[in-house]
């Protein structure tokens, strides 16, 4: 009896440990459902990727398939034993009073066993799935971001480059608690205007029926990129107070945003049936919001995790590819849009 309670007891803390890795392998998964755009390829895409598949990613790609033949073996050793123990224990423990004490005793020490050899495969798991992240990182994205453009620099580490720069944004609607960055991206696009980007996750503590919580406030990509001063505020949101928000002249965009801006007529000349159809024909593919703040426009795009790689899936994965070209071109094509009709207003 006391073999078949440590057997359990033992069974117990392996599925904890194992449950525990897999919660760090996906560390940075999405907490709302994975964005996905339509792959209505370009030209440059198309270029891009065909370079991408000149890199030498044969390690790479290796490491994918051994670290999931660990998951696997993981996934058998511990499956095993919870086998074994049911076997003991059911209808209604009918199978296990069959059983003599010799034959119990055997099950148990080969289920204890089997958990032992699943140690060093949890262990695996979670090295492997670290060190493939950031080769993952170094070579497929750092590669990708440069054949996109080559005056990008991408830096993939945890840093606070942006912090300031989304507290001034104001899109945040509550005030956040934490603030946590990576992924950061930053050079001059559009005939040298400067830009910068990072994935952002931000969220608070909230009282719950158990005790608290943590809820994410917003979890994606920010941009920050330099404009021609306007001398005024335009915050382009979604399902915001629409009491406050300034008419447009598109039932179309106004589905997808309300506008608030201290200068209604400027905002109105900004934002012209080009950009508005713009804005709204992304929105319904990515959810985002804007603020164009004096010298400065701000976005923040609702993906949730970017530049993670699906362990599942080819190490170069088009579609994966594809939604990161999609945003990056999106925050050219707007920006410099944008810019445009500011100018036209100053000249």
């Amino acid at each position: 009896m006391y073999i078949v309670v440590f057997f359990m007891f033992f069974l117990l803390i392996m599925i904890l440990l194992f449950w525990t890795n897999i919660k760090k392998m996906k560390k940075y998964k999405e907490e709302e459902k994975p964005v996905s755009v339509p792959l209505e390829t370009t030209e440059e895409f198309e270029e891009i990727f065909n370079k991408m598949n000149n890199i030498e990613i044969e390690d790479l790609e290796r490491k994918r398939q051994e670290l999931l033949k660990c998951q696997h073996k993981s996934m058998i050793f511990l499956i095993l034993p919870l086998t074994l123990l049911i076997l003991l224990f059911t209808f209604p423990f009918q199978v296990g009073m069959m059983l003599s004490l010799p034959m119990k005793i055997v099950i148990v020490i080969l289920g204890i066993i089997s958990l032992i050899l699943a140690i060093p495969n949890i262990k695996k798991v979670a090295l492997l799935s670290k060190e493939y992240r950031q080769e993952y990182k170094g070579t497929i994205i750092a590669n990708f971001i440069h054949l996109f453009n080559s005056n990008l620099q991408y830096i993939p580490n945890e840093e606070n480059f942006m912090t300031e720069a989304y507290d001034k944004s104001g899109l945040e609607r509550e005030i956040r608690e934490r603030y946590c960055e990576q992924n950061y991206i930053e050079g001059r696009i559009n005939d040298n205007v400067k830009m910068q980007m990072a994935e952002v996750k931000t969220t608070i503590t909230v009282n719950t029926d158990n005790g608290t919580s943590e809820r994410t406030l917003f979890n994606g990509m920010f941009v920050e990129t330099n404009c021609e001063n306007i001398k005024s505020s335009i915050m382009i949101m979604g399902n915001a107070d629409s009491s406050k928000k300034t008419e447009m002249d598109s039932s179309e965009f106004e589905e997808c945003f309300d506008v608030f801006s201290d200068d209604r007529i400027l905002a109105m000349r900004i934002l012209t049936h080009d950009v508005m159809s713009m804005l709204s024909d992304f929105y319904k593919k990515i959810k985002f919001e804007i603020a164009i703040k004096n010298d400065r426009i701000y976005i923040r795009f609702f993906t949730g995790v970017m530049f993670e790689p699906k362990f599942k899936n080819n190490t170069l994965d088009r579609e994966l590819l594809f939604k990161y070209y999609y945003i990056l071109k999106f925050v050219m094509e707007v920006t410099a849009k944008i810019n445009k009709e500011i100018q036209n207003l100053i000249i």
